[in-house]
């Protein structure tokens, strides 16, 4: 089965210039009601 959490590591890892926490929070509190 495709496991999303390691592709994420590993797409997070190539993309490693990018601020993922902000990114995070931004779609998270997008996404709440």
């Amino acid at each position: 089965p495709f496991n999303f959490d390691t592709f994420w590591k590993n797409f997070k890892s190539k993309l490693g210039f990018i601020n993922w926490d902000a990114i995070s929070k931004d779609q998270r509190s997008s996404r709440a009601p």
